[in-house]
């Protein structure tokens, strides 16, 4: 099995959250300007919050493939094991929140999240790492018009009981009458007022962690 470093205590007085962008634009979308958004918002709180960001565009994920199922026999035998998806669910197996923007494409998640999602065999080969993952506090900001019930279906079969609809928050376009290939959304109060709605719950959170 891969060795996921897993932090006995993420109640310190320091919070980490993670924050995982997972479009493919490289930092002029809705994702990375909601996610700098939030960003700022969560500094401007606490100053002893840190937040790491990932953005998939940045990351060396590979696919699944060009393999015999080793996985499935020993983890560490997968042939593309060392690129950087150990790293992202180690980090966020210990942090204290994990935020998710997931775009919608073709009424589905992007492509990068089912890239991220496929990965996680070798990791949840792991009962006990799976266990802690499902344990972290976890927030999912989609991105779409359409689509949400098939995104929710998803994760929900993800997160089992532990996800539910009052973790997500959907951003749509069509609320503000603009085109999301902008970019801009954040840009309307609209969009802004559900995003500060969202960092009210996450405030919660880690005043209760």
């Amino acid at each position: 099995m891969p060795n996921i470093e897993c932090n006995s205590d993420t109640s310190t007085t320091k919070s980490n959250i993670i924050l995982i962008n997972f479009s493919s634009r490289v930092e002029k979308g809705n994702s990375y300007s909601i996610s700098q958004y939030i960003k700022e918002k969560l500094n401007i709180y606490n100053k002893n919050i840190t937040v790491k960001q990932f953005n998939f565009y940045n990351l060396n994920v590979n696919k699944c493939g060009v393999c015999d199922y080793q996985c499935f026999k020993n983890t560490n035998d997968c042939p593309v094991l060392k690129d950087d998806i150990k790293s992202i669910y180690e980090e966020i197996i210990n942090s204290n929140l994990c935020i998710y923007i997931i775009p919608i494409y073709s009424d589905y998640p992007c492509s990068n999240f089912f890239l991220f999602r496929e990965r996680s065999q070798c990791i949840f080969s792991n009962e006990n790492i799976y266990e802690q993952y499902l344990k972290v506090n976890k927030r999912f900001i989609i991105i779409g018009n359409t689509g949400i019930e098939q995104t929710m279906m998803i994760l929900k079969n993800d997160f089992k009981d532990t996800f539910s609809s009052n973790l997500i928050t959907n951003v749509k376009s069509i609320d503000v009458g603009e085109k999301s290939t902008r970019g801009n959304l954040i840009t309307y109060n609209k969009i802004s007022e559900q995003v500060d709605y969202l960092l009210k719950d996450i405030f919660k959170v880690l005043e209760n962690k």
